[in-house]
């Protein structure tokens, strides 16, 4: 298959996707009507699917797995090392926004930070750990198989997909939006792209007023 034909068919997926996004801002927006909480219209997807089972290896050559997003909140990014652009700036504004609300909260707040790696290749546990130490201490980052993280990506309704270009060198198209996993592994909402720490911040807390509503009922 041509690289032209390939990046059509990204686009496609891509386009798909984005449709879907949308659909769940339309239905999000009846859903939280019903909770009178008009500041979280839009931004909650409906019916929270659970992220299904997933076996990784973080960082430091640990399993990461479905546990790893039980009682805490998370936010989600997938992208690879040698990303030029829209990875670094993401993932800066995500664990700028990650501290600013631990500051906020104090020590109530179960938050962390996961950057997903679809770039196994290249990006090795020694790279990632090095790659992740850029933007905070707290970064975690997990990578695993193409075929590991091929099922987390269907799990988390994002794709990736690997670009060859001039001689051996290659680069990876992937899906850019952050996801908000909730205490339970139910991915309660996604943002997408461009990005900054207090568009992230804003979702958060209103995502978390929105919760903390449902639960003091």
């Amino acid at each position: 298959m041509s690289l032209a034909k390939i990046k059509i068919l990204y686009i496609v997926y891509a386009s798909i996707l984005v449709m879907a996004f949308l659909s769940g801002i339309l239905i999000s927006k009846t859903m939280t009507t019903e909770h009178n909480s008009p500041h979280v219209e839009g931004i909650l997807w409906p019916d929270p699917p659970l992220i299904k089972p997933l076996q990784l290896n973080n960082q430091y050559g640990e399993t990461f797995t479905l546990d790893n997003f039980k009682n805490t909140w998370s936010l989600v990014f997938f992208g690879f090392a040698n990303c030029p652009d829209i990875c670094p700036m993401s993932l800066q504004a995500m664990t700028k926004a990650a501290k600013a609300l631990r500051l906020e909260s104090g020590s109530d707040l179960a938050l962390q930070t996961v950057f997903i790696s679809v770039d196994p290749e290249r990006d090795t546990l020694s790279n990632l750990a090095k790659y992740a130490s850029y933007f905070s201490k707290d970064l975690i980052a997990v990578t695993g198989t193409t075929d590991e993280l091929k099922a987390v990506a269907r799990s988390f309704n994002t794709l990736f997909m690997k670009i060859d270009e001039v001689g051996d060198d290659y680069t990876i198209e992937h899906s850019s939006g952050i996801f908000f996993i909730d205490p339970s592994g139910h991915m309660a909402s996604v943002l997408t792209p461009p990005h900054n720490s207090l568009q992230i911040t804003e979702r958060f807390q209103n995502i978390l007023s929105f919760y903390q509503g449902i639960y003091d009922e």
